[in-house]
């Protein structure tokens, strides 16, 4: 199918309700951990708060106003230093194959957390018989959602799963979108689907179109200047990127030529 433009669809509280899906993770963390390395699920569930409250402090300390000071290698490096502290607090040694463990666990724990906002799969499956090429733009990285994806069933997206390790820049300004729009080739127009105000802003100055996601009841939504359209149901969406899309084209055969 040849594609008209592209989306770029954030993921939290976008297409999975974040916090049922926070509480749903570090249940699963604990568990993987238990059956690989023994002790108590609660034990390793309490470490993983911990580990992702630490990173979420250093996340923003590092990168809020400052997206290019290195995000692939900030990951790479806290990921081994945190499994290893996690270790230590469980008395056990810090052999690679455990650093490993730790690591995989947070991972593979997201096949079986599943807290997809109303809507969104059958969004996706929506979307994708439709002509625009479908993307995530996520804060989470790139391994994050492609478990994640596969933990609502979703085992054959197509499009780039934009995290800031894929493009080494966080999303943290209009550097993340530019990238994702570079390195995805894609042609315009760029839509953009987030709950978050201020991503959509960094959207609109990159040069997308973008969409406020209003669908869960404690979202701020208050629009920035330059969006598109608001939803507050999924099912919105299809019909507003049927127009954009149509839009688009039609100023592309206005364009003297």
């Amino acid at each position: 199918m040849t594609t008209s433009g592209a989306l770029f669809l954030d993921f939290d509280d976008t297409l999975v309700d974040f916090s049922a899906f926070m509480i749903a993770w570090v249940r699963a963390i604990g568990d993987v951990a238990m059956h690989r390395l023994g002790g108590e699920s609660r034990f390793w569930s309490d470490a993983a708060v911990e580990i992702l409250g630490r990173l979420e402090a250093e996340y923003r300390a590092l990168f809020v106003g400052n997206p290019l000071a290195g995000y692939r290698q900030w990951l790479h490096e806290v990921r081994g230093r945190e499994a290893r502290a996690a270790l230590a607090q469980a008395g056990l040694p810090a052999t690679d194959e455990n650093v490993a463990i730790i690591i995989d666990a947070f991972q593979r724990s997201l096949l079986s957390v599943g807290t997809p906002i109303a809507g969104a799969l059958e969004l996706l499956d929506t979307l994708d018989k439709m002509p625009v090429g479908i993307h995530l733009a996520s804060g989470q990285d790139s391994d994050h959602l492609l478990y994640a994806l596969r933990g609502l069933g979703v085992r054959d997206f197509a499009g780039y799963r934009f995290g800031p390790d894929l493009i080494d820049c966080a999303k943290e300004g209009p550097e993340y979108y530019e990238r994702c729009f570079a390195l995805s080739a894609a042609v315009q127009p760029w839509i953009v689907v987030d709950n978050q105000p201020e991503s959509l802003e960094w959207a609109i100055a990159a040069g997308a179109t973008a969409i406020h996601s209003c669908v869960l009841p404690d979202t701020d939504c208050s629009s920035p200047d330059g969006v598109a359209a608001s939803i507050t149901d999924l099912a919105q969406l299809p019909s507003l990127i049927d127009a954009i899309l149509s839009d688009g084209q039609c100023r592309a055969h206005r364009q003297p030529g």
